[in-house]
């Protein structure tokens, strides 16, 4: 698991000084669609899955690789030693920004509302 000082020092190198959290509100179907785009690729292609609320509660979102187990539920590739991928939404200007943490990368969400969290 990934700590929220990691979390606040991984996110301190990759945001902005105009940057401010933010969430996502209103949201749609094209909007949630243009949020796994932009996830995926910053994950350079990996296909993931976000829950229909990912970043409406909190600016934060964390994606954990998912455990693949066999017919009697046993992990297939034991322990997990991945860190977990982390995402800052922030809102930007006017524009609403997904950082990725690791990387630094940002992607502006287009069909995308959101307002500072806080």
């Amino acid at each position: 698991m990934i700590s929220a000082v990691c979390v606040g020092l991984l996110m301190a190198a990759a945001l902005h000084a105009s940057d401010v959290p933010a969430r996502i509100v209103n949201p749609t179907a094209e909007g949630r669609a243009v949020l796994e785009r932009a996830v995926r690729t910053a994950l350079n292609g990996v296909k993931v899955t976000l829950a229909e609320d990912a970043l409406t509660a909190q600016s934060t979102l964390i994606l954990e690789r998912t455990v693949r187990r066999d017919a009697n539920g046993l992990r297939i590739q034991g322990r997990e030693l991945s860190r977990p991928e982390v995402f800052q939404l922030v809102k930007s200007g006017g524009a609403c920004v997904l950082v990725h943490a690791r990387t630094g990368r940002r992607i502006p969400l287009e069909h995308t509302e959101c307002v500072e969290d806080g």
